[in-house]
């Protein structure tokens, strides 16, 4: 996989901001901090593979809490808005 994810996503996929601010998130609530990969992939319509790889290349960051592997919702908006600048 290349380093640089260049597709992204269309921009119609990233999470939308609600009238109250708070970003919706399919399947999610509204307030959730962290995702696990497979939400995290749902939320960017993307696949868990390509999530993982991204990961990987450190292109999305991500945390460990225990023995598992969570994104932070932060981390998923910045990888949006790293994508839009480069479009």
């Amino acid at each position: 996989m290349q380093t640089r994810y260049r597709d992204c996503m269309h921009a119609d996929a990233s999470p939308s901001n609600g009238a109250d601010g708070n970003t919706a998130v399919p399947d999610g609530r509204p307030d959730q901090m962290a995702y696990k990969v497979p939400h995290a992939a749902k939320v960017l319509d993307l696949s868990a593979r390509t999530v993982w790889q991204l990961v990987k290349d450190g292109e999305i960051e991500s945390i460990k809490i225990g023995t598992s592997r969570r994104i932070p919702r932060a981390a998923l908006e910045a990888f949006v808005n790293r994508c839009r600048d480069a479009a």
